[in-house]
């Protein structure tokens, strides 16, 4: 798909980005990871770009996003303290401040995930130490 396909089909009201990639990100590939985030946000009008607030690529291209405009990144945390002082976010949530166990929907997509399963089933729990090794 190329760029302005990608553009024309999910830059609408309401839709939302999620960020992922790898912590690890090569030192010659850190500038494309911001030039891609203001690419996207300075193309498009009505994105909301969501990160876990992870090191790497999120960081890097929250960067980008941020230099555009930062009034469209959110950032979901798994913990209030998370990575306080790199959250570029100008909307922050906090997975520790919300009733999950009310949102089984969220729940069930999130355990899809094979490698978070286990993280998902001790928060649903009330195990919120788990949450401060991620």
């Amino acid at each position: 798909m190329r760029l302005r396909q990608f553009i024309n089909l999910y830059d609408k009201i309401d839709s939302i980005v999620l960020l992922e990639g790898k912590r690890n990100v090569p030192e010659s590939d850190r500038l494309k990871v911001i030039q891609l985030g203001k690419l996207l946000a300075s193309s498009t009008k009505n994105m909301t770009f969501r990160s876990g607030n992870a090191d790497g690529a999120d960081y890097l291209f929250a960067l980008g996003i941020t230099h555009i405009n930062n009034n469209r990144l959110q950032v979901i945390k798994p913990y209030t303290k998370h990575r306080e002082n790199k959250n570029l976010a100008y909307k922050t949530f906090s997975l520790d401040k919300i009733d999950i166990k009310s949102q089984p929907q969220i729940v069930y997509q999130s355990k899809k995930n094979k490698i978070m399963e286990k993280l998902i089933e001790q928060y649903v729990a009330g195990d919120m130490m788990s949450l401060q090794t991620f």
